[in-house]
């Protein structure tokens, strides 16, 4: 994220995949922003994985 705000590029979010080992016997998909990050504070420009065509 640091070098896409320097260089004036978009950041493409992956999706977390966490296995049952991570999550109380869970498997999760997550972005995990919002929940860890406050993407929106940092001032990038940003798309999630599924918006790409």
């Amino acid at each position: 994220m640091a070098e896409a705000k320097l260089s004036n590029r978009t950041v493409v979010v992956p999706k977390f995949k966490l296995g049952s080992h991570h999550n109380n016997g869970k498997p999760v998909e997550s972005y995990l922003i919002d929940d860890h990050i406050n993407i929106d504070q940092l001032n990038v420009h940003y798309i999630l994985e599924e918006e790409i065509d």
